[in-house]
């Protein structure tokens, strides 16, 4: 296995933090465009 898993606590939370804010802008993004196509 790859030892990739030394990050710090520090580390991990702002990926984990870096990644959620990613999804939400990916789900909102989604949404808004379901939204558009489907009012029209």
């Amino acid at each position: 296995m790859i030892e990739s898993q030394q990050y710090s606590a520090a580390e991990k939370k702002r990926m984990m933090k870096l990644q959620d804010v990613l999804l939400k802008a990916l789900a909102k993004k989604i949404g808004w465009g379901m939204r558009r196509r489907s009012s029209e």
